[in-house]
């Protein structure tokens, strides 16, 4: 019983992370742009490092001349890849508008917001 309870709980889980709005925009409080990786790792290693303070602080700033890390608009539109649900705190996006469009890249899961115009009227409206 305990095993079908985590299957459906797993099943409900992955089907509302398939269903949700993909569309969002990256926002930050405190910056006009946005720090974007060209892969994860490099994006979880910023990210402990911001929260732990015990990474590199010039970490993202030593990466932006190579091109692992480039930065977008606070306010821009992109798509996640894949899953929503992880327990990641990095999402894998592509980019809808601005200078980086098309272009893929991981963001720190907390920049994320949903794009206001992508919600959908509800059914029968």
């Amino acid at each position: 019983m305990k095993r079908a309870s985590f299957l459906f709980a797993l099943l409900l889980v992955f089907c509302l992370s398939c269903s949700r709005d993909t569309t969002f925009t990256v926002w930050s409080p405190y910056q006009e742009r946005v720090l974007v990786t060209e892969d994860k790792e490099t994006m979880e290693r910023i990210i402990d490092g911001a929260i732990t303070r015990n990474g590199d602080p010039l970490l993202a700033m030593e990466l932006l001349p190579n091109g692992k890390v480039f930065r977008i608009a606070s306010g821009t539109r992109v798509s996640i890849e894949g899953f929503t649900f992880s327990s990641s705190r990095a999402r894998k996006v592509r980019i809808l508008d601005g200078e980086n469009e098309g272009k893929e890249g991981w963001v720190y899961a907390a920049v994320l917001r949903p794009d206001p115009g992508t919600r959908q009227a509800p059914a029968g409206q």
